[in-house]
């Protein structure tokens, strides 16, 4: 009796993903082209999150090989290349097999020389041990420095403007003087008159 009971509580526990899929499978094709209409809009991480979404629901190995392809539009090269593995392990019957292969192997070599010049650019930086005395500063050569920007004065804190100004006033004192000093020369050339 208990071999009857376990074997009738596999078998219903192996239908019920099924129907659980088939019931998902809805939700998978709406997020499918939620996906598709973002990656056509060049919006690859909210495509690459409804990509996630419809395997999530139904795991169709097409929707690894979006999930990799928004991966390579995000410049995630080392993601793309797991993904793009993953549906071809999924999927082996898949047509376009030799150029999935073709695109991980390109990847692969882009991500090999972008790591040959890290590790050359780490090379290149030169640390000095704790221990080490400290080097003599070499003197620099063709240092090239930039003048600081000149701060600009106040108009009326600059002297051509004073010495226009002194100039004017003297200017004008001398005029003032020369009428005033004529005024008096005449009116005492003229002739008084008196009246009784």
């Amino acid at each position: 009796m208990k071999v009857l009971l376990a074997f009738v509580a596999l078998a219903l526990l192996s239908t019920v993903p099924r129907f659980a899929r088939a019931e998902n499978k809805n939700v998978a094709r709406q997020a499918y082209e939620e996906g598709r209409r973002r990656y056509d809009l060049s919006e690859f991480g909210p495509a690459l999150e409804a990509f996630k979404r419809a395997y999530l629901n139904y795991e169709d190995p097409a929707f690894l090989f979006n999930i990799a392809q928004c991966h390579r539009q995000l410049g995630k090269k080392d993601d793309a290349i797991r993904f793009y593995r993953s549906y071809l392990r999924n999927k082996s019957d898949t047509p376009n097999r030799d150029e999935v292969r073709a695109i991980v192997a390109k990847l692969e070599s882009e991500v090999a020389e972008e790591n040959a010049r890290v590790a050359s650019a780490a090379r290149n930086t030169t640390i000095a041990p704790a221990n080490a005395a400290p080097m003599a500063a070499s003197p620099p050569t063709n240092v090239l420095t930039a003048r600081p920007p000149a701060r600009r004065q106040p108009v009326y804190k600059r002297w051509w403007l004073w010495t226009i100004v002194g100039v004017a006033a003297a200017g004008a004192a001398t005029g003032i003087a020369v009428a005033l000093t004529s005024q008096r020369t005449e009116s005492s050339l003229m002739p008084i008159m008196v009246t009784r």
